[in-house]
């Protein structure tokens, strides 16, 4: 948007019917802009953007979009769950529409499982290193699988902010035989991971800062590929994962 001198002309130029914010934050730079040449803006809310699980997220959220509930023309949430928040930070019911997001399923063929008779039972796990990913609760659920399963490991894929903190409570539980952090890679080489392991696991929980999930891809990425999934409960992951009902036999 800074680099267009004219947004005037470039909106009639390019015969802009509608903007949409690819984020709830995205909101504040576009929204004067929709209302001065009268064009209706659309916003996508996909977690923290809309979360009130914290008095103090509630708070910034509510002053936040106060112009956003009055001139938003629509909001999607990425779940039913943060739906619901959007209603608690003002948004009108009918200005509120849900939209899952979709996958590359040429990306992630369905592959069928089955657990080695012997050798290593690879877990993965794909997300930031963040707080609201749990792996801290992970990594001490992990450790109790393992006293039982020793033939057990744990392959988390990404990097983040807590990534030392994670090196350090590995380190200090003698699990670096068992746990692997393999740093980022790029949706092949997760692909190619998925295809390799035998379960997922995402322990997703609701940060200090109130920072929550939508419904996480990389869960609908190991769904689609075959892997036997398991999760917390936990923003819009019950909407993916119905709890005692969506059990798969691993053969």
């Amino acid at each position: 948007m800074n680099e267009i001198q004219d947004l005037g002309a470039f909106f009639k130029e390019q015969n802009v019917v509608a903007i949409h914010a690819h984020q709830g934050k995205h909101f504040i730079d576009i929204l004067p802009a929709g209302i001065e040449y009268d064009i209706p803006l659309v916003v996508h809310f996909r977690g923290r953007d809309s979360s009130t699980q914290t008095f103090k997220r509630f708070r910034k959220n509510v002053l936040r979009y106060q112009d956003l509930v009055k001139h938003g023309a629509a909001c999607f949430s990425v779940c039913h769950f943060l739906a619901d928040e959007l209603k608690k930070l003002g948004f009108k019911e009918d200005k509120i529409h849900v939209l899952y997001g979709g996958l590359d399923l040429d990306l992630y063929p369905f592959v069928q499982r089955s657990l080695p008779n012997e050798g290593e039972i690879r877990i993965l796990s794909v997300a930031r290193l963040v707080e609201k990913k749990g792996f801290l609760t992970l990594l001490k659920a992990f450790q109790r699988i393992h006293q039982e399963y020793p033939r057990t490991t744990l392959h988390i894929i990404e990097t983040g902010k807590d990534e030392e903190k994670l090196r350090i409570f590995i380190d200090e539980n003698q699990l670096n035989e068992r746990v692997i952090l393999r740093g980022p890679m790029d949706s092949n080489q997760i692909s190619n991971e998925l295809r390799d392991s035998h379960l997922f696991c995402l322990a997703s929980e609701t940060g200090e800062d109130g920072d929550v999930e939508g419904i996480p891809n990389a869960l609908k990425e190991a769904m689609a590929s075959g892997l036997p999934v398991i999760s917390t409960f936990h923003g819009g992951v019950s909407e993916l994962i119905e709890r005692k009902k969506n059990r798969l036999p691993c053969s």
